[in-house]
């Protein structure tokens, strides 16, 4: 699983404030949201104004579709010279599920691999966070909520650590996080 989004100043559309990035969808509402946004009580699908009571410094701006499946385009290709199956994860957009099978004998390891693919994202201009493991809900949670490389080899321990992934942290809708909150 990897989890992309355009590194400060690069093009893609985010703003960047002194503490916070944020990227404002107007139909859906805050989206791509980093970890420092989350530390405020910030979550995915707030609208501007919502999100502004919470957070009197965010600055946001809007993200012209085109802009976004151009970034998709380019990351797609981008990562097909890691992995021969890609798949953009479509409910979310920057986040993609890679076949690592078979690559430990390419690369030595699958940690190597990822370093190797974070690097060349880097150098495109995009900042990552790579998740290898298991499955595909537990890894979109950890993905969402750590940053950097993350290489699971035991499934036990994926399951832990997805268990400890706060709410706050999964792209869900307000409501439904909400509801769920109160279990």
């Amino acid at each position: 699983t990897v989890k992309c989004r355009p590194a400060s100043g690069a093009a893609g559309g985010a703003v960047r404030s002194a503490d916070l990035e944020e990227v404002h969808h107007e139909d859906q509402g805050l989206a791509g949201l980093d970890r420092a946004a989350r530390a405020t009580g910030l979550v995915p699908g707030l609208g501007l104004g919502e999100a502004q009571s919470i957070s009197p410094t965010l600055r946001a701006g809007v993200v012209d579709a085109t802009e976004i499946i151009a970034a998709q385009a380019e990351l797609g290709t981008l990562l097909r010279g890691f992995s021969p199956r890609v798949e953009p994860a479509e409910s979310l957009p920057g986040l993609f599920w890679l076949d690592a099978q078979g690559l430990h004998r390419l690369y030595g390891n699958l940690r190597r691999w990822g370093d190797l693919l974070q690097r060349t994202l880097a150098r495109a201009g995009y900042d990552t966070t790579l998740v290898v493991g298991f499955a595909r809900h537990r890894l979109r949670a950890l993905a969402l909520s750590h940053s950097g490389l993350l290489v699971l080899t035991d499934p036990e321990r994926e399951r832990r650590l997805a268990a400890e992934v706060s709410l706050t942290c999964v792209e869900l809708p307000p409501w439904l996080r909400r509801e769920l909150g109160l279990l």
